[in-house]
C-alpha cells in the first residue's frame, strides 16, 4: 500500500500541502508568537500551518487510496481547497474588505467542500453576521474595508 501510495497524485499534493504548512509554521515563529493573553502576528500563522499539517498527513493516509473522484482523490481536494483559502484570503480581505471576503470565502470553501450553494450563502451570511458582531460591536475592531471599500 505504501508504495503505490507514494507515487499517487495524492501523496504529491498532499505533500506540496505539507511543505506550505511549514512555511506557514516556520514563518509565524519568525514573526513572533506572543501569549495566549497577547498573541503575537505569527500566532494565527502557526496555528494555520499546523493545521494544515495535520490534515495533509490525514488526507494522505487515510484516503490515500481514493483516486477516483477528483482529479487528485477526495481528501486532496479538501486539502487544495484550504490551502487555497489559506494563501488567497488575505489578498481578497486587502482587495475587498472583511465582509465581502468572508462572504465570498465561507461560500466557495462550502460550495466546494460539497455544500449545496443555497446551505453554503446560509453558513457565509451567518458566519459574516457572527464576526461582524464579535469584532465590530462587541470589540470594537474595525475591520478592513479593502480597496473596492464594499
Amino acid at each position: 500500500m505504501l508504495r503505490t501510495l507514494v507515487g499517487s497524485p495524492t501523496f504529491w499534493v498532499t505533500t506540496l500541502c505539507l511543505y506550505v504548512s511549514i512555511g506557514f509554521s516556520v514563518t509565524g515563529v519568525a514573526l513572533g508568537l506572543g501569549t495566549f493573553t497577547y498573541p503575537g502576528p505569527g500566532f494565527v500563522p502557526l496555528v494555520f500551518g499546523g493545521l494544515l499539517a495535520v490534515c495533509s498527513i490525514l488526507a494522505c493516509v487515510l484516503e490515500g487510496r481514493d483516486e477516483k473522484s477528483f482529479p487528485f482523490g477526495t481528501a486532496a481536494r479538501k486539502v487544495i481547497v484550504i490551502t487555497a483559502v489559506i494563501v488567497l484570503y488575505p489578498l481578497a480581505l486587502n482587495w475587498l474588505g472583511a465582509v465581502a471576503s468572508m462572504l465570498g470565502v465561507v461560500w466557495g470553501t462550502g460550495w466546494l467542500l460539497g455544500l449545496s450553494g443555497r446551505r453554503a450563502m446560509v453558513l457565509a451570511a451567518v458566519s459574516t453576521v457572527i464576526a461582524y458582531v464579535l469584532f465590530v460591536i462587541i470589540l470594537e475592531v474595525p475591520l478592513p474595508r479593502g480597496f473596492v471599500r464594499l
